[in-house]
């Protein structure tokens, strides 16, 4: 069921609010209600709210669907403590508040039912406004510890650093390896062999001695050892590209909800085992 600004709705004790409502009667006298906001606000203790005695003795269907009026809102905003509207009956105008709302999120307690009307639905709530989504994780391990939060995004981009070094390193002596080999050594290197008192020369290329990526690869092996790099940026890199067919497996989509997986932490493979 789809629920529109201008909707009326009823809900139950026990039930959230599917959006945010103005508060038009309920089950109690003079249209009071109480409702738990631990959802939006983290607080545990119970709130009242109650309505308008314009509408507060509007309590059946037949009621409802002759009540005619005009409300005036404020555009969507975060200020989840905070409303300012007008109900318009006729030519008297009430003021509204945030004592007359029930915003999304939050649950009818004590209060067998209540009807309200839809003043924002969708991601124009109070709730969808505030809500942000949540930053991915990551993790470095140091021995037996984890590193997290901005220390370990700190570790990260030392161990970037430490890479680019190499690879300059690696890419520089590459370059003169190459030089040194065409000025001195020719297109050939000529290896004379003994063997049973008879002469053999084997003739090994050069082709992949003089291969630019070849030779920059190599010498990043070369010294990938004198600079404190290696395991732990390789394990990073593996848990990104994990978290990354995560987040794209198809098997994982569910096509009713429209919704596909998301792994919210770099070590997600780790933690499920």
């Amino acid at each position: 069921l789809q629920i529109v600004v201008g909707d009326i709705v009823k809900v139950e004790e026990g039930k959230f609010f599917p959006a945010d409502l103005l508060l038009l009667s309920s089950s109690e006298p003079s249209g009071l209600c109480y409702i738990e906001t631990s959802n939006i606000d983290g607080e545990t203790h119970l709130k009242f709210r109650h309505g308008l005695k314009k509408t507060s003795h509007v309590t059946e269907v037949s009621g409802l669907q002759s009540f005619s009026c005009e409300i005036r809102c404020e555009p969507p905003n975060k200020k989840i403590n905070q409303f300012h509207g007008l109900l318009i009956v006729g030519k008297e105008e009430y003021p509204l508040g945030i004592e007359h709302t029930l915003l999304r999120g939050a649950r009818l307690k004590h209060t067998r039912w209540i009807h309200g009307v839809v003043l924002y639905a969708g991601h124009e709530t109070k709730l969808l406004i505030n809500s942000k989504a949540v930053p991915i994780k990551l993790y470095v391990e140091k021995g037996l510890c984890k590193v997290s939060g901005e220390r370990g995004r700190t570790f990260i981009e030392f161990e970037i650093w430490f890479l680019q070094i190499n690879f300059a390193t690696s890419k520089r002596i590459s370059i003169l390896k190459l030089t040194y080999a065409q000025a001195f050594c020719g297109a050939k290197f000529i290896l004379m062999q003994t063997w049973l008192h008879s002469h053999r020369t084997v003739v090994l290329s050069n082709r992949n001695e003089n291969s630019v990526f070849y030779t920059v690869i190599t010498f990043f092996i070369l010294y990938n050892n004198l600079l404190p790099i290696s395991l732990l940026a390789t394990l990073e890199v593996i848990r990104f590209v994990q978290a990354w067919y995560i987040n794209n497996d198809l098997e994982l989509y569910d096509h009713c909800s429209d919704t596909r997986a998301a792994a919210r932490t770099s070590n997600l493979m780790e933690e499920l085992g």
